[in-house]
């Protein structure tokens, strides 16, 4: 799943990044426009792989965060009664 959702993830954050560039520095000319857009242009400037790049620190977040919810879920419902 996180294969898939890693180029999403990648795109939107490069958005979030432009706007607050843009929110710095007045009016800019911006280089990403939406999110196929933005996955079309990061391909094309810096290689398909570039979308991926962020492929193993998502592999090791849900991995910790899926553990720990497995591992923390009969403590919890331990302590905080239903």
């Amino acid at each position: 799943m996180q294969t898939c959702t890693i180029p999403i993830d990648t795109a939107k954050v490069r958005l979030q990044l432009q706007g607050k560039a843009v929110e710095g520095e007045g009016i800019a000319a911006l280089k990403y426009r939406g999110m196929f857009g933005t996955m079309s242009t990061i391909a094309r400037e810096e290689g398909l792989k570039s979308l991926w790049n962020g492929l193993i620190p998502g592999l090791h977040r849900q991995c910790l965060f899926g553990g720990l919810r497995i591992g923390l879920y009969e403590p919890v419902c331990i302590f905080v009664p239903l």
